[in-house]
């Protein structure tokens, strides 16, 4: 039986234990009841009930662990746990708090774990000094975990033979009391004065410890002054490893470097590498270098390497400014940034450049690119191990109108008229599939709100002299092109694609010029040919209007010479009957009247007979059939047909009945896209 919602009622928790030498038991006697979410006692049955022990009440690691088959009758059960995992003899110097967690066959572990009382504890008697372990123990195997607390305190240790200011010392490979001091016996605190050439104090260490540590808990760890100009207060050196570390754990400097010198090559802290590492190389938890300068705060010559951030607090707003005068093909940028390594499998996406920039007023813009030639260059490469590359990556939202990338195109009366202007121009090749410009609109939010509209891509074209083109697509050289391709499928209302256009003479909502192929129905209020009039083809169209019915028909007509007899036989095209049904036939005779003309013979194997006329009479004759093929078959013509409740209340042309376009279905030649929405052109200064 399946246990989903169990009240575990805890009856009794002791230890079963002898005081005894030798006899200490490492199993503890558990009682329990199991009550459903009822409260009431379970059926009688045997479960399999894990028990795990716990150093938390949330952990999910347990220390110990054991399932047993369980009698449960009435609801209670006893058990004896360490029976099929016993109870290591230091188990319980896991403390200072042990959880008991109980785990019904599959179903959850029940909350809240239950603690464990000190009498689990009482198992610790094993550790006595009057127990196997203390009593049993060789010399040198005391380590920390026979240690109840696993420490070593002052307190815990006896003179042992040693003098006074004498400290323990591991010596000719044992411990021994023996002098804190060594060599010139050094006394502390010392404060001295030597004047010569050698150095004043000297340490070497040749094994793998530090030379000097310098730790103050009230003022500075190591302090360096020199009054020589051309030297360090302070001087690291080394061949292979840091000249200089520094380090601090609370809210401090790590290195500390002041300059009071007017020269710029004089600077608080100055790193010179020899080597192919860095000069200086800094971090920290929230800031890795600060420096501050009236004048110039960081002044680097040759590469930089920045892991972290950089920040300003001057009024100048600028982080991080550099300048260059001369470029050269090794050195071809001003600013250059490259990584080049294995990323750490946790992160998303290692990024060359990240810009954050906050403005309370929304002004805020996160990169500027000025030039006089290219203003942005994004190339993205090892798209094969990467999976996906993008050469520009915009994210927007939170209210407004927000715009992913917005490209504007400037000009100025005293300029000269550019050839052309791209706000976007994408030259796509080489792939299995290539896009030029791929565009996705949705709403990625699980509640609400829920955008009106998503537009894919929104082209338009405003304010020209000449001609203007929302959108333009051009396919060529393809084994088949497509001019646009358009695609809607998902939605309550599918339209592949919706054009707009006011109804004069000369706006058109869709024009083609060239053939055009439908291979569904077409729904329109009225169709009509046009063509340039015979009669004056410059000047003047012709239009006629197309034969509308109720049903979906098949015309064909033709005429015929009766024969001697005054019949005929009228021959349809071989394909007729397997497209037709219901058919219908009107004869009119031609240059004498032809009382008795009648169709003798009805359509059969696709031809029909004529007789009752005069011979040699002409006869103008028309069959209409009922289409019948296997796409009316399964698309049949519904003449009347409710609107839609969406549709219900509107008009597909208000106007026919006095309504303005409120009422309107579809609001003729209005943008879906209001001026607000548009980009806005950005006035951006080439201040620096």
């Amino acid at each position: 039986m399946k246990l989903r919602h169990l009240i575990l009622l805890i009856l009794l928790l002791s230890i079963l234990m002898s005081l005894s030498y030798g006899q200490v038991p490492h199993t503890l006697n558990y009682q329990g009841r199991l009550l459903d979410s009822l409260g009431n006692p379970v059926e009688d049955d045997i479960y399999d009930i894990t028990f795990s022990i716990y150093n938390s009440p949330a952990d999910p690691t347990h220390l110990w662990q054991e399932t047993l088959a369980v009698e449960v009758r009435g609801g209670y059960f006893e058990v004896v746990l360490g029976t099929v995992a016993p109870f290591d003899e230091l188990f319980f110097v896991n403390g200072p708090e042990l959880f008991l967690g109980v785990k019904v066959g599959s179903d959850l572990e029940l909350i809240p774990r239950t603690p464990v009382t000190s009498s689990g504890f009482s198992l610790h008697s094993g550790l006595s000094d009057i127990s196997l372990l203390a009593l049993g123990l060789e010399p040198g195997t005391v380590t920390g975990e026979h240690i109840v607390d696993g420490e070593i305190t002052l307190a815990k240790l006896n003179q042992s033979g040693a003098n006074e200011g004498q400290v323990i010392k591991w010596m000719s490979g044992e411990w021994v009391p023996a002098e804190d001091n060594s060599g010139s016996l050094l006394e502390l605190p010392y404060d001295g004065v030597v004047s010569g050439p050698p150095d004043a104090f000297s340490v070497y260490n040749t094994g793998s410890g530090v030379g000097i540590r310098g730790r103050s808990d009230g003022n500075d760890g190591v302090v360096g002054w020199t009054a020589e100009g051309e030297k360090s207060g302070v001087y690291g050196y080394s061949d292979y490893g840091i000249g200089v570390s520094g380090r601090c754990g609370a809210d401090n400097h790590g290195i500390y470097g002041e300059s009071h010198c007017t020269s710029p090559e004089y600077a608080g802290v100055r790193g010179t590498n020899f080597g192919a590492g860095p000069g200086v190389s800094a971090y920290g938890d929230k800031m890795g270098l600060y420096a501050t300068s009236p004048d110039t705060a960081c002044l680097f010559e040759g590469d930089v390497y920045v892991e972290g951030y950089q920040e300003s607090h001057v009024d100048t707003g600028t982080t991080a400014y550099f300048n260059s005068n001369f470029l050269t093909l090794e050195n071809d940028a001003i600013l250059k940034l490259e990584y080049d390594d294995v990323s750490d499998p946790s992160i998303g996406f290692p990024t060359g450049i990240k810009v954050d920039c906050r403005d309370p007023d929304r002004r805020s813009i996160g990169g500027s690119f000025i030039s006089n030639g290219i203003g942005l260059v994004c190339h993205v490469k090892d798209s094969i191990s990467n999976n996906h590359t993008h050469g520009l990556y915009c994210e927007i939202g939170f209210g407004g109108d927000n715009c992913g990338a917005s490209f504007l195109t400037i000009s100025s009366p005293g300029e000269v008229q550019a050839d052309y202007n791209h706000g976007v121009k994408c030259s796509i090749s080489d792939a299995v599939t290539n896009c030029g410009i791929y565009a996705i609109a949705h709403d990625n939010s699980q509640s609400a709100p829920t955008p009106k509209r998503n537009y894919g891509i929104i082209g338009k074209a405003m304010y020209s002299d000449s001609v203007g083109f929302g959108i333009v697509g051009e396919a060529s050289y393809c084994d088949s092109t497509y001019g646009a391709y358009m695609s809607a499928w998902g939605g309550n209302v599918n339209i592949g694609i919706y054009a707009a256009a006011p109804t004069a003479l000369l706006d058109w909502a869709g024009y083609f010029n060239g053939d055009v192929n439908v291979t569904n129905a077409l729904y329109a209020a009225s169709k009509y040919y046009r063509i340039d009039h015979p009669n004056d083809p410059e000047n003047k169209y012709l239009t006629h209007a197309c034969i509308e019915s109720s049903e979906m028909l098949n015309v064909y007509s033709g005429t015929i010479i009766l024969d001697g007899r005054g019949e005929a036989l009228v021959n349809l095209p071989d394909y007729f009957e397997d497209i037709n049904t219901d058919y219908r036939y009107q004869l009119t005779p031609i240059g004498a009247p032809a009382p008795n003309l009648y169709i003798a013979e009805e359509i059969v194997n696709d031809h029909f007979r004529i007789a009752g006329g005069e011979p040699g009479m002409k006869v103008s004759w028309q069959v209409t059939g009922v289409r019948d093929d296997p796409y009316a078959q399964s698309h049949p013509m519904h003449v009347e047909t409710d609107k839609h409740e969406r549709e219900k209340g509107k008009y597909l042309h208000p106007e026919a009945y006095g309504l303005d376009e409120s009422y309107g279905l579809h609001q003729k030649g209005r943008s879906i896209v209001s001026e607000s929405a548009m980009p806005k052109r950005l006035e951006i200064s080439e201040n620096k």
